[in-house]
């Protein structure tokens, strides 16, 4: 069965993309087969791995093409749905579709030959937001080692029981990813336990530590894992990627 995940955060600068594709390429390297679907308009995932797209999220959300012709494949194993600026008027015209906030989930319902679904969302709580929410019912939340962070995970939440009372849905936050770590920073430790206490300590994963082979890999078009495959922050994303199967197989 094909899982989805949505990462999402409402404030910008989490590392949510550098997230979103090394959880991905991550699962490939242990045998999964991956889909990420873009629905931020600022389009980082096909730059991150260095791909361009004929076609993507815009098409996919409009109906405009089949879902085959949206997919992008950039790895093995690894297929993307890419988005770009026309993302905006997207959302504009999905204004005046029937059960406007299922749009992305109906078009993915049919796909089963992929382990796992990735939704990379913006970072706002605007329609494309919404279907990114809907569609993954499962979310990912990065947060970055500064209280600012918190305040777009509070609204998150909040927003989340606004759509699950709605649309009567079930969406829940299933893991909190400490993003751009440093242990022996004070500010850290404040940040962590604020982190436990607005969504409890079984929900915060292993954090990902700040590390600028990520930032360089992504300079090239590459993952860490194919830039430097020994760089400190490997292991951080390993145990988040086996946390992510261990849970997804239970």
């Amino acid at each position: 069965m094909t899982k989805r995940l949505g990462i999402m955060n409402y404030k910008g600068g989490m590392g949510k993309t550098s997230l979103v594709v090394h959880l991905a390429m991550g699962l490939v390297l242990n045998g999964k087969r991956v889909l990420i679907v873009d629905m931020d308009p600022q389009g980082s995932v096909k730059a991150m791995l260095g791909v361009k797209a004929l076609s993507g999220t815009y098409e996919l959300l409009l109906g405009a093409q089949p879902f085959s012709q949206c997919i992008t494949p950039v790895r093995d194993g690894l297929d993307i749905i890419a988005s770009d600026e026309r993302l905006f008027p997207a959302s504009m015209q999905m204004v005046g579709f029937p059960n406007r906030e299922f749009v992305l989930h109906k078009r993915l319902e049919a796909v089963i030959n992929y382990d796992y679904i990735l939704i990379d969302s913006g970072p706002s709580f605007d329609l494309l937001a919404q279907n990114a929410m809907v569609a993954s019912q499962r979310l990912m939340v990065p947060i970055s080692m500064d209280f600012m962070s918190i305040v777009g995970a509070k609204q998150l939440l909040k927003n989340v029981k606004i759509i699950n009372r709605l649309f009567d849905q079930t969406i829940c936050v299933q893991h909190v990813v400490p993003t751009f770590y440093m242990q022996r920073q004070l500010k850290t430790a404040k940040v962590m336990a604020s982190i436990d206490a607005l969504f409890g300590a079984e929900c915060v994963r292993n954090p990902i530590r700040s590390c600028a082979d990520v930032s360089n890999a992504a300079g090239l078009g590459k993952t860490v894992f194919e830039y430097k495959p020994k760089s400190r922050v490997i292991p951080d994303y390993n145990q988040l990627v086996k946390t992510v199967m261990i849970e997804g197989d239970n």
